[in-house]
């Protein structure tokens, strides 16, 4: 079985990131569920404790991220991330956008953690830093352990709290990240994107759903417009399928001149070519143009992509194969999840194809999922 590790990121980090979290004059506010973080994430709130311990840094210091390890509760939820660093040190950070706290870190590794990483194929329960356990010695544990409580959350209840200043901290670095190209991030990955058909998707129950239309929609691909000179233009492609979708919803004009090649050239103008971090507010440009208000929001994690599913929103997808210049956007319609192993399938238009019979994975050995913006048209 293979080991739950992922092996990410390199970052040159600027000196936003690269300094010590003080908790003196937090505010923190009530908060009753979790926002599950992505991998930037979790490298970002690693990294502005750990890094802090070397200060011989520059603002230009290359950082490779070698190893994030997901670390689980009693009931089988990811609670915190222990991540590892090329200089020498990590951090466990609670699995928490909201509160993105480190909970440990230090210089060198942790050894627990690594060794149950190395010997044990067995998922990693954490509950504390003197208590980290694998599956198998969880079973060895005296029957007075409540395993319908989350250990983690008992041993420090303020992880459930709001921590408002480090959050935007860690949501600016992450903004900057994507926005700045000074600023670069790219990923030790094996390559391709690791789509999955339908046929090949696991067997037993799950919950699922799709999006109205999208079986109805005569998608396009890609390689339909090559012809036409574009180049890297799967983010424009996004957007046209984006349009279609509407179109099969009853928005009449969603479509330039009611034709799929026009409809492609007036957003390929917007967009221009060249690989897009962000290509919502250009979709919103050319909705405008259109005479429509379409309005986008964050879905950036695996609960935010299914409830925006669920309320008929579609969502662009931005996945990194290889090095983070290798974005790849893909059109989310719908997700099979599976309780048992806490899984969410994303459907999702590839681009490369006019179908949605595949499915993305977010997990630790395939493509990086670096960002999710669902759009809905303001009636």
């Amino acid at each position: 079985m293979k080991k739950h590790v992922k092996y990410v990121a390199m970052l040159i980090i600027t000196s936003l990131i690269i300094c010590t979290v003080s908790s003196a004059g937090v505010k923190v506010q009530a908060k009753d569920t979790l926002k599950e973080m992505d991998t930037l994430d979790i490298i970002i709130s690693a990294y502005y404790c750990a890094g802090g311990i070397n200060e011989e840094k520059t603002m230009d210091h290359i950082v490779v991220a070698e190893k994030i390890v997901p670390l689980y509760n009693l009931m089988n939820q990811i609670a915190a991330y222990y991540v590892y660093f090329s200089d020498d040190c990590y951090a466990v950070v609670a699995n928490n956008r909201d509160n993105p706290c480190a909970i440990e870190f230090g210089k060198g590794k942790n050894k627990k953690i690594e060794s149950l990483t190395n010997l044990s194929s067995d998922k990693i329960i954490y509950m504390s830093p003197v208590e980290i356990y694998s599956g198998r010695e969880i079973k060895e544990l005296p029957k007075k352990i409540n395993k319908s409580i989350d250990g983690l959350i008992a041993n420090y209840p303020m992880l459930r709290e709001k921590n408002t200043y480090l959050s935007n901290t860690v949501k600016t670095a992450k903004e900057m990240i994507q926005n700045n190209k000074e600023i670069n991030v790219s990923v030790k990955r094996s390559g391709g994107y690791g789509f999955i058909p339908s046929s090949s998707l696991p067997t037993g129950s799950y919950n699922y759903n799709t999006v109205t239309g999208a079986t109805q929609t005569n998608w396009v691909s890609t390689s339909m417009f090559n012809f036409m000179g574009a180049y890297d233009h799967c983010g424009a492609t996004t957007i046209t399928n984006l349009a279609l979708l509407f179109k099969t919803r009853g928005y009449s004009n969603a479509l330039r001149n009611n034709n799929i090649y026009a409809t492609f050239a007036a957003i390929y103008d917007i967009c221009g070519e060249g690989a897009q971090a962000f290509i919502a507010g250009d979709a919103a440009c050319y909705f405008d143009e259109q005479g429509y208000d379409l309005d986008y929001y964050d879905a950036g994690s695996i609960w935010d992509y299914m409830d925006a599913i669920d309320h008929d929103d579609p969502c662009g997808l931005l996945l990194c194969a290889s090095f983070f210049s290798d974005w790849h956007w893909v059109l989310g319609v719908g997700y099979r999840y599976y309780p048992n192993t806490m899984s969410c399938y994303m459907r999702v238009n590839t681009n490369w194809g006019t179908g949605i019979d595949n499915y993305y994975l977010p997990s630790f050995d395939g493509a990086l999922w670096i960002s999710g913006t669902a759009y809905r048209i303001d009636s």
